[in-house]
């Protein structure tokens, strides 16, 4: 649309929690069950990263070919690529999500973001293709998606053009909640403005 300049979806968005999953990294003894580092886990659209503002640290975004039937890949934030490569580049590297493992080629870091609030430590951090998110393990959190539309000007002005672009592509998806981020992050604060 016009005065769009990014739009992409994801399974959660910042300040409001997540999903989690063990993962493993290739090269190294695999750990127990219980004992194995967890990641939080998000599945992404291209250009997700662009709509939030959120610049690649390193490598690339997700594009239109990283589909079902293309090589599996993964997106990495800072604090998981300097945890647990330190100084290595972890660009090529594979990294193995849940088990039985879905070994993945990390493409791309990217800044981190506090994904349980502003006060929130910043958590080693995943995000998959949505159309690679296909094993079974990640299949309930692949069942939603929050579109994010950045625009040049007052993103409440697009909702109808927005909508009625949706309802062009499916009539029948469902559109609710139709907030600017701003609203999202004076929610993730109002406890402690109250307070």
């Amino acid at each position: 649309l016009p005065g769009v300049r990014a739009a992409g979806a994801v399974t959660d968005l910042p300040l409001f929690g997540g999903s989690s999953t063990g993962f493993d990294v290739e090269g190294r003894p695999l750990a127990a069950p219980n004992e194995r580092s967890m990641s939080d886990f998000r599945s992404a659209t291209p250009d997700y990263f662009r709509a939030m503002g959120m610049g690649l640290a390193a490598g690339r975004d997700f594009t239109t070919n990283d589909k079902a039937d293309a090589p599996p890949v993964a997106v990495i934030n800072e604090t998981l690529a300097r945890r647990y490569f330190g100084k290595e580049n972890p660009i090529g590297k594979r990294i193995g999500l849940s088990r039985p493992i879905d070994w993945r080629e990390i493409v791309g870091v990217v800044h981190d973001v506090r994904n349980y609030g502003l006060a929130s430590e910043v958590k080693p951090e995943c995000y998959v293709p949505y159309q690679q998110n296909g094993p079974d393990y990640l299949a309930g959190s692949a069942s939603w998606m929050v579109m994010v539309v950045r625009t040049e000007s007052d993103p409440l002005g697009y909702v109808a053009a927005i909508k009625a672009t949706l309802q062009k592509i499916d009539k029948d998806q469902p559109i609710s909640s139709i907030r600017p981020m701003t609203a999202y992050l004076a929610q993730s604060v109002a406890q402690r403005r109250f307070n």
